[in-house]
């Protein structure tokens, strides 16, 4: 399974996927976290993945104790999905449009985090539902991501981002220009821009 080599794939940008090692045991993080970056974390001034195998396991013998192997992998890509989510919005090379600025040093260091976590979710479940192979796993992905705290989830309230794979570009692309105080912030001037971002997914999709 390779579902996050479809980030490889987006129109509008080019993503090198980042390392990835295994650890066993728990993840020595913060464990207020949602339930995604206790399985796996991206360490971005590093620019690795980790993912914690026995939290995952757990995870999946919380969801299937009786045959837990079976969705173990769903559970385990859907983490490295999370996880490459995080490294795409930062490291990704998008092709930015002039009417934007600049992308400022230090500015995914400074992403408050309802907005990086938001925004993580948004691309997974994007790809997800866009994926005819892939989008039965969204029971498996809402099981676990019910345990998230709702920072994780205020992208589901958020109508002006439409979930369609030629405007996660643009959309990561306009969340660099800005130092944002948290979502609300981020989300009031990108309801100012929908117009310009599905422009830019408009001729994504007719250069694909």
């Amino acid at each position: 399974m390779s579902l996050s080599l479809d980030l490889t794939m987006l129109p509008g940008s080019s993503y090198l996927p980042r390392p990835e090692f295994f650890a066993p045991g728990n993840n020595p993080g913060d464990e207020r976290r949602g339930a995604w970056d206790i399985l796996g974390t991206y360490y971005p001034s590093i620019g690795i993945i980790v993912l914690y195998e026995d939290e995952i396991m757990k995870s999946a013998r919380n969801i299937s104790p009786q045959k837990p192997e079976r969705v173990y992998p769903v559970i385990r890509e859907l983490v490295r999905l999370h996880e490459h989510a995080h490294a795409y919005i930062h490291t990704s090379v998008i092709n930015m449009h002039d009417k934007w600025k600049p992308v400022k040093p230090g500015w995914f260091d400074r992403l408050p985090i309802d907005v990086s976590e938001s925004l993580a979710e948004y691309v997974v479940v994007t790809l997800l539902e866009s994926s005819s192979v892939y989008n039965s796993w969204l029971n498996v992905f809402f099981y676990v991501d019910y345990k998230t705290p709702p920072y994780y989830q205020k992208w589901k309230r958020a109508r002006n981002l439409t979930r369609d794979t030629f405007c996660i570009s643009p959309i990561v692309g306009f969340c660099r220009t800005g130092t944002w105080n948290d979502w609300d912030d981020f989300y009031n001037i990108l309801s100012d821009e929908k117009g310009h971002i599905n422009d830019l997914a408009v001729m994504h999709r007719m250069t694909q």
